[in-house]
């Protein structure tokens, strides 16, 4: 399946101890690293094909690169409008007086359509700006200040993913999301090259490991030093619903 990410109202370890950590978009100067050992079954392929048939629904997201175990189903959290991964936890705001507040720690999306699972009222879109940041709007507000990218740069599509027997994937670590995934998404330029995403690094670490900020590539993405993962996959979430107030 094929769509354009455009602004419309959308409502929207088991790592081997000896795998260490490329120093290609790694801004810190360690990481830890699981101590445990890979399941016996890791060593089995994951197929994928293009554009299967797909149901709405709502999900969280992990990066998929199974090439760099390091950098495969880590988290897509969210923070200053922006998705991020090697965070914890997402960024939820309640204001006083809402009472319950849904709070669900993470960030959970409406997919396809990737609009965000919030209560507050209009919601939260998201888009990709002229430099290719993958971001959403602020609450209260459908203003985007940073594009949108109107143009006919490229279009998300969806690949099935075939469960796998097994990876390398650190289920002992609360960065990484270990569950199997329905399927991935990448950024597919006119010409037909799938970009994939693009994880660039940010000036700050969390407290055991380093820091990423999503883009796609847009004609006027510049950013340097990041590495080029295969996409982001989706997971079905049956947690919380809504899964936060609003998303900062």
């Amino acid at each position: 399946m094929y769509f354009k990410l455009i602004p419309l109202l959308l409502n929207l370890s088991i790592l081997p101890s000896a795998l260490s950590y490329p120093q290609e978009s790694e801004p810190c100067s360690t990481y830890t690293t699981p101590t445990t050992t890979p399941d016996a079954a890791s060593t089995s392929s994951t197929t994928t094909t293009s554009s299967p048939t797909q149901s709405y629904g709502l999900g969280t997201l992990t990066s998929w690169d199974p090439d760099r175990p390091w950098l495969d189903s880590l988290k897509v959290e969210n923070g200053g409008l922006s998705f991020v991964l090697g965070a914890t936890g997402a960024g939820i705001y309640c204001p006083t007086g809402v009472n319950p507040c849904p709070d669900s720690g993470e960030l959970v999306v409406y997919w396809p359509n990737w609009g965000l699972n919030v209560e507050v009222p209009g919601g939260q879109q998201t888009f990709i700006s002229f430099s290719g940041l993958l971001t959403y709007t602020q609450a209260h507000s459908i203003y985007m200040p940073n594009g949108p990218a109107l143009a006919d740069t490229g279009i998300w599509t969806f690949h099935s993913l075939a469960i796998p027997s097994g990876d390398l994937c650190p289920g002992n670590s609360p960065h990484y999301n270990c569950a199997p995934a329905l399927g991935y998404w990448s950024f597919v330029l006119p010409n037909g090259t799938d970009t994939g995403v693009l994880a660039c690094p940010l000036s700050g670490c969390s407290v055991d490991g380093p820091l990423y900020t999503l883009y796609v590539q847009e004609p006027l993405f510049n950013v340097t030093g990041c590495t080029r993962l295969k996409g982001v996959k989706v997971h079905s979430w049956e947690g919380e619903n809504p899964a936060a107030w609003q998303y900062y």
